[in-house]
């Protein structure tokens, strides 16, 4: 299990040929688990379960909220150091931004639908002039069906997917360490290989910390009221097919 098969399973092919088959906003500083005193035990109860299972309360605690941001930053062989901020409302709708240096692509997915706008950068570096003056300010209308170019994206609008493919790596050989606090919330650790999951420890036991010491997944304000539209039909290309 790692942060960086999280997003190589959310984008479903090598990121960076992704980026050249086509023809993100998040502040280096997200703060770390604080350090604070640990409390007895978890309120809710979720260290007592081993971490399989408390990994998957944790999922299905999470999906289950009515939204939640997650705000990330991956480093990869190929594409880099990877910049993810996206907010997620319930199951099937989500908007966000991915970053990779100058290039930024934003994301809207509703139901099976993903729209897909690239800055300048991205536009130059994957298609170069021609795609800039064909589809600056444009965003691309494509399905949740991965495939190259701007579809092998459309994983990252699915926060499903890329906790049930944690979920289903399984946590065998982890250990739940002692409660604590995490960015000010009451928290729990899984930890394992080198890596480290932070679980709420009081009320919904929602994931909020992923991190290997450097790569990090942090997920942030739960449940706050959210609104996911479609962008205005004048400025969609529809690239589904």
């Amino acid at each position: 299990m790692s942060e960086r098969r999280m997003v190589r399973a959310a984008i479903g092919v090598p990121l960076a040929v992704a980026l050249t088959l086509t023809a993100a906003c998040l502040p280096e500083d997200a703060a770390n688990p604080d350090g604070s005193a640990a409390s007895p035990s978890a309120a809710n109860g979720i260290d007592k379960l081993k971490p399989t299972d408390a990994f998957k309360r944790a999922t299905d605690a999470t999906l289950s909220a009515r939204s939640v941001r997650v705000r990330a930053k991956v480093k990869d062989a190929e594409a880099g150091t990877i910049h993810l901020d996206f907010t997620y409302a319930g199951r099937d709708r989500a908007k966000g931004t991915m970053r990779i240096g100058d290039q930024r692509v934003e994301m809207i997915r509703i139901g099976k639908e993903e729209y897909q706008k690239g800055n300048k950068a991205f536009l130059k570096e994957t298609g170069g002039n021609q795609a800039v003056s064909a589809f600056s300010g444009m965003w691309m209308k494509t399905t949740q069906k991965g495939g190259s170019g701007f579809g092998a994206l459309s994983g990252l609008g699915d926060l499903e997917g890329l906790l049930k493919e944690m979920e289903e790596g399984g946590l065998e050989g982890w250990t739940t360490g002692k409660p604590g606090n995490t960015a000010g919330t009451p928290s729990v650790p899984l930890n394992g290989a080198g890596e480290q999951i932070h679980l709420a420890a009081e009320g919904p036991p929602y994931v909020l910390r992923m991190s290997d010491g450097s790569d990090y997944f942090d997920f942030l304000s739960y449940d706050k009221p959210v609104t996911i539209k479609r962008p205005p039909a004048r400025l969609v290309v529809d690239t589904s097919g």
